[in-house]
């Protein structure tokens, strides 16, 4: 009768390794048609795996481990409604992000020097597509300091990535004025104060982003001549089509790519979150009021240069803008930058002006 036993769970212990690969094999097979057959087979895949993990510890942690592969596959987000159908702290939080930029009602106040430490290295990158954008990492540590942030507080550089919208609508996260750019590029720091970037993100102040508007020029001008537009067009271009593919590309630094790109001396500054799940409201949000310029062709490949896990072209890739509440929102402006305005007049106070047209 032992034998038996043994033998019995010998063979649902091979069933359900099997399961673990024929289940990410019928994940691809399915993604065009109706997800029903899947989520069954995974719930009674999920059911058998404690079940008999607790009745017999013969039953390897590998199988323990595929009831955690089953739940993140379920819990699969996309942008087809931009964001409004996410559950949990994305539709229950009181600082989500990203919002409207509104000079009527924010705080004025003045900062010091942007410090950016190593933004200038130019840096070994690993550009992956995510199957939601292009996500681009570096073993370069680089740091940012502002006068502006609690403390002095110093924030590590982790990744940036870009938003987008389509041929017909531009795709910037946030808007400004009402108005939604072209696209919108993100550089993620987390608080130095925190063990990691793991426990940053439990915090308040956890993580500190950049933001910078993009916005495609049609002119074609030199102010487009820069390495954002280059990556873009030349090195990412349609070589991570793929989820998962990734390229490396060498010699750019973060400088280059975006701060030198764009005037850094006006700055809004709100507390928000991640505008993806799990949407955690742990950002300490600073978005540029004057965008980047890139190429229209550079814009034209952005858009086409990635494909989701269904091999889906990904466009409008971005969150609809949520509820202010009784967020401070602070327009800061930078007396000693040394990136002083080069615009003449300043993006924001533009569009305040058409406001009173």
């Amino acid at each position: 009768m032992k034998a038996l036993k043994e033998l019995r769970f010998w063979r649902l212990e091979r069933f359900l390794k099997k399961t673990v690969v024929s289940n990410n094999i019928y994940l691809t097979r399915c993604r065009q048609k109706t997800r029903a057959p899947f989520a069954g087979r995974f719930i009674f895949s999920i059911w058998l795996t404690f079940l008999f993990s607790k009745k017999n510890p013969k039953v390897s942690s590998e199988m323990k481990l595929f009831s955690i592969l089953a739940v993140s596959q379920a819990a699969e987000w996309t942008y087809s409604d931009q964001g409004d159908s996410w559950k949990d702290v994305c539709s229950s939080g009181v600082r989500q992000s990203p919002i409207n930029l509104q000079m009527v009602g924010a705080a004025q106040k003045s900062a010091g020097a942007w410090r950016f430490k190593n933004y200038d290295e130019e840096a070994d990158w690993q550009v992956k597509n995510s199957g939601h954008s292009i996500v681009a990492t570096t073993n370069t540590e680089m740091h940012m300091i502002s006068d502006t942030f609690n403390d002095d507080a110093n924030y590590k550089f982790h990744s940036w990535h870009i938003h987008w919208g389509s041929d017909t609508e531009p795709g910037s996260e946030h808007k400004m004025e009402d108005k939604q750019f072209d696209a919108e590029a993100h550089l993620v720091h987390w608080n130095t104060k925190y063990d990691n970037f793991d426990a940053a993100l439990k915090m308040g102040d956890g993580l500190a982003v950049l933001g910078f508007f993009i916005e495609k020029d049609s002119e074609n001008d030199v102010s487009a001549d820069h390495d954002l537009d280059r990556i873009i067009k030349e090195d990412v271009n349609k070589n991570v089509q793929s989820m998962n593919a990734n390229i490396h590309t060498q010699d750019k630094s973060l400088m280059n790519l975006f701060v030198n790109n764009v005037d850094t001396s006006q700055f809004f500054r709100y507390e928000g979150s991640l505008t993806t799940p799990t949407c955690d409201e742990a950002v300490i949000w600073t978005v540029f009021s004057n965008p980047i310029k890139i190429r229209q062709e550079t814009y034209d490949k952005m858009i086409k240069m990635t494909n989701d896990k269904d091999e889906n072209t990904v466009v409008k890739n971005f969150r609809n803008v949520q509820d202010v509440g009784d967020r401070t929102i602070t327009f800061y402006t930078s007396l000693d930058s040394a990136a002083s305005s080069i615009f003449g007049i300043s993006t924001v106070f533009a569009f305040a002006l058409l406001q009173l047209v």
